[in-house]
């Protein structure tokens, strides 16, 4: 008999809750999504008008070149609210991706992983098609022992799924 009286308690916080939904109703536009607000930007085109010879310096041996490419992409991935989508995507996630599972220096390794978060965000739904290799080459990285990069691929993870 009391498990019949907590289920009709229950009905009647679900009926109040129902209600309580019809003030809620009004809460959506208060908090309106920025990223619908925001007009798409070409993160791309900017990137090759500030470093024109982005993939090549993101390939380099010298670890100060990959860093000063990824000092270029970081900005915009991460401050664009909004990013174009575009095919060349691609041709950007896998040498970042490359720099997360096999780069020895870690400064890089971070840059690249904001590098990776700040797109997926960007992109939400565009960036399905790499979010998986993305995903991989963040696990790869988990062994790492500092907090901040553990926390940067943590953060990235989360934008690609």
């Amino acid at each position: 008999e009391e498990d019949e009286e907590e289920e009709e308690t229950d009905g009647g916080d679900g009926g109040g809750g129902g209600g309580g939904g019809g003030g809620e109703e009004a809460e959506p536009e208060e908090d309106m999504d920025p990223y619908d607000l925001a007009d798409p930007v070409d993160i791309l085109e900017k990137l090759n008008k500030a470093c024109g010879d982005f993939q090549n310096m993101l390939v380099d041996k010298s670890w100060k070149i990959r860093k000063e490419a990824l000092d270029h992409l970081v900005p915009l991935a991460t401050g664009t609210i909004k990013i174009q989508p575009s095919s060349d995507f691609g041709a950007i996630v896998t040498p970042l991706c490359k720099i997360i599972s096999k780069d020895a220096n870690i400064v890089v390794v971070q840059l690249a992983v904001k590098s990776l978060g700040g797109i997926a965000k960007g992109l939400r739904k565009g960036y399905s098609s790499n979010a998986k290799e993305t995903v991989i080459a963040c696990l790869s990285k988990y062994k790492e022992k500092k907090a901040n990069v553990v926390a940067v691929l943590s953060d990235c993870i989360d934008a690609s799924v």
